[in-house]
């Protein structure tokens, strides 16, 4: 299992994000994810739950490594959404 997944699943919360939304779509077999750190929001789609989670994994690491290079890019924006 992938170490991002161990980490959600013991704490519930993944670098500072935590999920406040989960909508399956029963015809496509797709899963719509939110996160969020209490200001910024990731929205993923997936595949079953893993296959969202993983692609908010992906945006939320992304998001940080743009936070911790270029931090001008982002500042003011209170509704940033990793598409």
């Amino acid at each position: 299992m992938d170490k991002r997944l161990k980490e959600y699943y013991k704490t519930k919360k993944y670098r500072g994000f935590y999920k406040v939304g989960e909508h399956r779509h029963r015809w496509t077999g797709t899963t719509h994810l939110t996160f969020s750190d209490g200001s910024k929001q990731v929205h993923a789609v997936g595949l079953f739950r893993e296959g969202a989670l993983e692609k908010a994994f992906n945006k939320i690491d992304k998001f940080h490594n743009t936070q911790n290079g270029d931090k001008s890019t982002l500042k003011g924006d209170k509704n940033f959404i990793l598409a």
